[in-house]
């Protein structure tokens, strides 16, 4: 998708350039975090893996949603 971060190199580049400042990096930057940590306990807690590009598409689609339900 145009604009937006497709690889985990590319959200963790993007979140390493300054402070977020709008509100598509401030959602990105949280949707990371969490699905980290969520990832983190499955792992632990769970046994169960995910690949990178799973984790990836999961913060894509919470961002797009979040955003889509915004724009309502």
């Amino acid at each position: 998708m145009n604009g937006f971060p497709d690889s985990w190199k590319h959200i963790m580049d993007q979140m390493a350039i300054g402070k977020p400042s709008s509100f598509t990096q401030k959602l990105t930057l949280s949707a990371t975090v969490y699905f980290i940590w969520q990832e983190r306990n499955f792992r632990l807690f769970q046994k169960r893996r995910r690949s990178v590009d799973e984790v990836v598409k999961d913060i894509k689609e919470m961002v797009l949603l979040r955003i889509a339900w915004k724009n309502k």
